[in-house]
């Protein structure tokens, strides 16, 4: 609960300052790590969003149970208070 907490915390005040720029609300896209128990993003490394606290795109769900239970890194879209995970990301030299 302390992590949805965070994340409400995190969701009012970029309002509030997309408000005070008058540049409106802009989404939101991180990097995290994917683990069995749930997501960590870079941001919040200390806090891990449970499974039952985010979504994952269809497409990826098939990729993440070929991972064996193994740390994958994911690009993270937010939808007001919701983590989306849409995909996994590698770096450039993994091809």
């Amino acid at each position: 609960m302390a992590v949805k907490g965070n994340i409400r915390l995190a969701a009012i005040l970029q309002k509030r300052i997309g408000k005070i720029k008058e540049a409106g609300f802009i989404p939101n896209a991180e990097i995290g790590t994917y683990k069995n128990k749930g997501l960590v993003l870079d941001s919040f490394p200390d806090n891990i969003i449970g499974n039952d606290e985010l979504v994952l795109c269809s497409t990826l769900k098939e990729k993440l149970a070929q991972s064996a239970g193994k740390s994958i890194r994911v690009l993270v879209v937010w939808a007001d208070e919701t983590p989306i995970i849409v995909d996994r990301v590698e770096a450039v030299d993994e091809f």
